[in-house]
């Protein structure tokens, strides 16, 4: 036995060094068992030898075994008893102690581990087949959504409903400001170039715009409700101002 408590016997074989990638799933389990119960031969070892320490006794102890009864006599013989007894329930703790530091170690390695020990392969392929098209699915339908709203978001409502229909905030706040200058775009250049650019921008045509343009210039109350929201923004930040 080496100093660290280890014999070479201790140690399992490796005919191909480490662990051989061409070996067999039972061959590399088989290896990986035998190696870790060859650490846990050691680890016990070491335990032995820390709590036992060396087998010769100290000089204290040998001066009270000189100061013990006689063995041969019955108060000798009940003394010994008492001691052996001592002893193996010391040697019983020590050993229960030791086994409960292993158990809550390995019981720590696994709920720290990044690893799922005894992972099922072909449940996880299985999942992965299951789970893959689903995903991709998934990522298709969110693709057609954003189109589906990016393209709602760049037509032009043809009616007030449908104007009050817009749940985006700033598409309706666009919409307010191309109404507004609309209005306005025979009466300063400004005007007329910022529908101009809005038009092309969101490549809208004149026969989508016209109605609710129309609507916007004859209905008192919705046009109020327009400029409503231009103030709004105005109010908000001075900077931005319908022009």
């Amino acid at each position: 036995m080496s100093k660290n408590g280890l014999s070479e016997s201790d140690i399992p074989g490796k005919p191909y060094g480490d662990p051989d990638s061409n070996w067999d799933e039972a061959r590399k389990r088989r290896y990986e068992r035998e190696l870790r119960d060859a650490a846990e031969r050691h680890s016990f070892v070491q335990h032995v030898l820390e709590k036992k320490g060396s087998f010769f006794p100290s000089l204290d102890e040998m001066k009270e075994d000189i100061g013990k009864p006689d063995s041969r006599t019955l108060p000798g013989l009940k003394g010994q008893i008492r001691d052996m007894k001592e002893k193996h329930r010391k040697d019983v703790q020590d050993l229960v102690d030791y086994q409960a530091e292993t158990y809550w170690g390995e019981v720590l390695d696994a709920t720290y581990s990044s690893e799922i020990v005894g992972w099922d392969k072909d449940t996880q392929y299985s999942h992965l087949q299951t789970i893959t098209p689903l995903q991709q699915r998934r990522t298709e339908l969110e693709k057609e959504e954003l189109e589906r709203r990016q393209r709602l978001d760049r037509q032009f409502p043809s009616s007030i409903g449908e104007y009050h229909a817009i749940s985006n905030k700033d598409v309706r706040l666009r919409i307010a400001r191309f109404l507004f200058a609309f209005e306005r775009q025979h009466q300063s250049p400004a005007h007329n170039h910022q529908k101009e650019k809005m038009m092309n921008e969101f490549g809208w045509a004149f026969r989508q715009v016209k109605p609710l343009c129309d609507e916007y210039a004859k209905n008192a109350e919705f046009k109020a409700e327009v400029q409503e929201i231009l103030k709004d923004v105005e109010v908000r930040d001075p900077r931005r101002k319908p022009s």
